[in-house]
């Protein structure tokens, strides 16, 4: 939705649904609702207004949650609260203005401090656009998976360590958006490969 892209947040949202995410945790699910709503708003839809504020009623008095539910709930009740107390009122959707993450940049997990020439490695976290893993300053291949499990929020990061990479200490770091973000990882130990018995 960040990017306007109303359609595909749709198609992702009625995707959940139809796998029965909806009625497993439905507040989150009616918040995005009532924010896909609000794209399509955004886009002169202005039919879409009653689900905004429908979707609000829903969840209204359940504000907690991850650091991710708080900012689109109160995106969410901004959005409907205006809607309710000017109901002819016209709003004007700008550019987002420089500000700071809804859940803050971090490592929280990886798999190990010692990784092994051609072996795996995984890393999760937050980080606020889609990043790349790199040992040094060595960028290193995802291993097959969904590409949407890498960004952004509680972000999964599987990676295969390269065959030739130089033994001794690497520094992991995950940089995005054209390196204009970095966030350093753990210093870990290369090793030659485990011979099997």
């Amino acid at each position: 939705m960040q990017r306007r892209d109303c359609r595909l947040a749709q198609t992702r949202y009625l995707a959940a649904g139809r796998q029965g995410q909806w009625e497993v945790a439905p507040h989150p699910w009616n918040v995005l609702k009532g924010l896909v709503a609000a794209c399509f708003v955004a886009q002169g839809q202005t039919d879409r207004w009653q689900t905004v504020t429908t979707a609000y009623a829903q969840v209204k008095g359940y504000s907690t949650g991850s650091c991710k539910y708080r900012a689109a709930f109160r995106v969410l009740e901004e959005l409907a609260l205006f809607r309710i107390r000017h109901p002819d009122g016209k709003v004007v959707f700008g550019a987002a203005p420089a500000g700071r993450n809804a859940c803050p940049n971090g490592i929280t997990d990886h798999s190990s401090t010692t990784v092994y020439q051609g072996g795996d490695f995984f890393i999760s976290g937050t980080w606020p656009v889609p990043v790349s893993v790199y040992f040094n300053n060595r960028k290193v291949p995802f291993q097959a998976g969904d590409p949407n499990d890498r960004c952004c929020h509680k972000g999964i990061l599987p990676v295969e360590v390269p065959a030739d990479l130089p033994l001794g200490k690497a520094q992991v770091s995950l940089r995005g958006d054209g390196n204009a973000f970095r966030l350093d990882g753990p210093t870990v130990t290369v090793l030659r490969p485990q011979s099997s018995p």
